[in-house]
């Protein structure tokens, strides 16, 4: 996997919280020969130090690699027995190497603990690093206990356990898995039982998450490694066998790492590290151009038989099947990264390699940065003088794109008829284009079956999540006609009852529908068709029916509506009079008594060719953004104010919102487009 691109790194520390900033630093601690031959390496950047021996070495209880975010410090910790003046008289105590003074310190506390129940076992004595310190499992008068030293403090604390488990007889191991503190205990043999604290260092939110049914394994040699994004669970095996359960705790996949025979190891460990680019706060790091060990002859003599710190065994995972193991978890770690990313990078990122350009591409990822990314940036599309422009209206009304259209040259007859989840519907004529402008994908739709597009209609777009459809509504009362196009089923069909459709268009610059909870919204006028008799009609794109909403009893006709849709999230609508815009919103969906008169804007405030303005939405920032009618748009502050004013076009304009999102079409036959040029 490539090493990570610049601007790439930039855009992830600017988003990431500080804590996982600690968390992904990319180092390995590797130890060899009785601790006589350790090294740091970043196995990205191929830079290694080495790290001078501990002179009272015997042997380590326990050991941890970590970083102080205090001191911008790495340090490696161990609990040793030591022989410091007699070898007749041996005691526990705690080394800390510092990277920063390049040097060992011995920790003076009362340290009244004992070994790992295996001290031979490496991934019961290596310390699991959470939220800025080193967790191990120790064993007190005949007892299981969690331990933590703080990274930053330099003490030990001690982490509670459920009691359920620390009762038990039988193998137990401490991990970090999907970001929370874990505990694995053998049951019957052949069942895993994995346990995890919701809560960090609240007993009563450890829960049992997952119980891995693993027959024929031999408990002592079964270590999970990592969640992955599926809930799904990668055991590590023996000598580099890989296990994957699924959410149940059943076998799903068995794999066998090659090449591990080749060093005779019983046991191989996993070590989950992140691909960073950072160094050592020394300056000590030698670049390696390939790894610190790559052959058996390389490895020092005592290592080829066997240790007390089974450091070959620990290791040699990692130094011989980094890339085959980076398949298994780096796709969730960069996944993680991917959806806090915002769509312009995402798109970009496609080009870097292959993997990630199918990461990205993959629907189910497309969906889930669509719900979960705090970056989703609403823009405005504006069709006008045969050009299409994506404008960051939250930014400035100057931050523009230009776009293909999937009709080049766009004609002056193209129309847009609705906006959803990152989709625009075009008309053109006879045609139809449902297209994303982000990625430039669209589907043209099939013939359109109304009758008659010279009479006055409404249309909108929407989407139906029960049956992961989009649907295209269009309505006529002269025609008394009302149908939807099916995207999944790709056909049009007739709107139960629409022989009595009687509404019409109460807005005056446009009749395109709005989306919000699950129906398409339209300011319409009543069979009675006059100026007090006019409600927000919504079609259910599930029930596939309409309904109406009351609007408030203060919003009246004057000169009319020149706007009705979603302000801020909120129905909105525009209550035009003649000398002033008021803007009326539905702070909650559904309660006629929740209309409310949020901003009113004086037409005296700036100069328009028509006197006239119409909201499009407003700002993150909380600011207005909107149309002057004719020529371009204006960003005004909650006073009316004008902010910022910019023309795009000598006439008339089409524009509507849209959100930047990855998302593709429930359908076979989408095409794919540019989406800039």
């Amino acid at each position: 996997m490539e090493i990570l691109p610049e601007d790439l790194i930039v855009e992830i520390f600017l988003r990431l919280p500080p804590k996982s900033l600690v968390r992904f630093r990319g180092f390995l601690f590797l130890n060899l020969n009785y601790g006589n031959q350790s090294v740091i390496w970043n196995p990205v950047t191929c830079v290694v130090q080495q790290i001078p021996p501990n002179p009272f070495w015997f042997g380590p209880i326990f050991y941890g690699f970590g970083y102080d975010a205090a001191t911008d410090d790495y340090l490696i910790v161990l609990a040793i027995v030591s022989n410091e003046y007699n070898v007749s008289v041996r005691g526990i105590h705690v080394e800390i190497f510092s990277v920063r003074t390049n040097s060992w310190n011995k920790l003076n506390c009362n340290f009244p603990y004992i070994a790992p129940l295996d001290p031979h076992c490496s991934d019961e004595a290596a310390g699991s690093l959470l939220d800025g310190a080193l967790h191990w499992l120790v064993f007190r008068l005949g007892r299981a206990t969690i331990i933590a030293f703080d990274l930053t403090e330099r003490n030990f604390r001690r982490v509670p356990m459920p009691d359920d488990i620390r009762n038990r007889t039988c193998y137990l191991k401490l991990k970090v898995l999907g970001g929370f503190l874990s505990l694995i205990a053998e049951n019957d043999g052949y069942q895993h039982e994995i346990w995890v604290m919701r809560e960090y260092g609240v007993k009563s939110s450890w829960a049992r998450n997952i119980t891995l049914c693993l027959p024929g394994f031999n408990p002592a040699f079964v270590s999970p490694i990592c969640f992955t994004k599926d809930g799904e669970v990668i055991v590590v095996y023996r000598a580099g066998i890989l296990v994957r359960c699924d959410d149940k705790g059943q076998v799903i996949e068995e794999f066998c790492l090659p090449d591990l025979h080749v060093f005779g190891a019983a046991k191989a460990d996993a070590s989950v590290y992140t691909e960073s680019l950072f160094a050592l706060p020394n300056g000590h790091g030698k670049i390696h151009t390939s790894k610190p060990f790559t052959s058996r002859d390389q490895l020092p003599h005592r290592q080829k038989q066997g240790s007390f710190f089974s450091a070959l065994n620990l290791h040699s995972f990692i130094l011989i099947n980094t890339v085959t193991i980076m398949t298994y978890f780096a796709e969730e770690l960069l996944l993680n990264i991917f959806l806090r990313l915002p769509v312009k990078s995402l798109l970009r990122f496609k080009s870097v390699s292959k993997l990630w350009h199918s990461l990205i591409s993959d629907p189910h990822f497309a969906n889930s940065h669509f719900q979960r990314s705090p970056f989703l940036s609403d823009r405005l599309l504006h069709i006008a003088d045969s050009q299409v422009r994506s404008i960051d209206f939250h930014s400035s009304l100057s931050a523009v794109l230009h776009l293909n259209c999937p009709i080049i040259p766009p004609p002056p007859s193209l129309q847009i008829w609705g906006s959803c989840k990152g989709f625009v519907v075009v008309h053109n004529t006879d045609y139809f284009f449902v297209w994303n402008p982000s990625t430039g994908s669209y589907k043209q739709l099939t013939s359109f079956p109304m009758p008659s597009l010279s009479v006055p209609f409404i249309h909108g777009f929407g989407y139906d999540v029960s049956n992961d459809d989009y649907l295209l509504v269009l309505a006529a009362r002269e025609l008394r006609y009302a149908q939807f196009f099916s995207i999944k089923a790709n056909s049009w069909k007739e709107i139960e009852g629409s022989t009595n459709f009687s509404y019409c268009n109460a807005v005056i610059e446009s009749s395109i529908g709005s989306f919000l909870n699950g129906a398409i919204h339209w300011l319409v006028f009543g069979p009675h068709a006059t100026t007090t008799d006019h409600v927000v009609l919504a079609f259910d794109v599930t029930e596939r029916n309409f309904h109406e909403i009351p609007l408030g009893d203060n919003i009246k006709w004057i000169f009319g509506f020149s706007y009705f849709g979603i302000i801020g999230g909120c129905l909105g609508l525009c209550e035009f009079g003649a000398f002033t815009a008021n803007i009326w919103l539905m702070k909650e969906y559904g309660v006629k008594s929740s209309w409310t008169k949020s901003f009113v804007v004086s037409l005296d405030n700036f100069t328009s060719p028509a006197n006239y303005f119409c909201p499009i939405d407003l700002t993150q920032s909380g600011e207005i953004v909107g149309s002057d009618g004719i020529t371009g748009y204006l960003r005004l502050n909650d006073k009316g104010e004008v902010l910022e004013r910019r023309t795009y076009s000598n006439h008339w304009c089409k524009a509507v919102t849209y959100t930047e999102t990855l998302l593709s079409l429930p359908c076979s036959n989408e095409e794919v487009g540019d989406s800039q040029h």
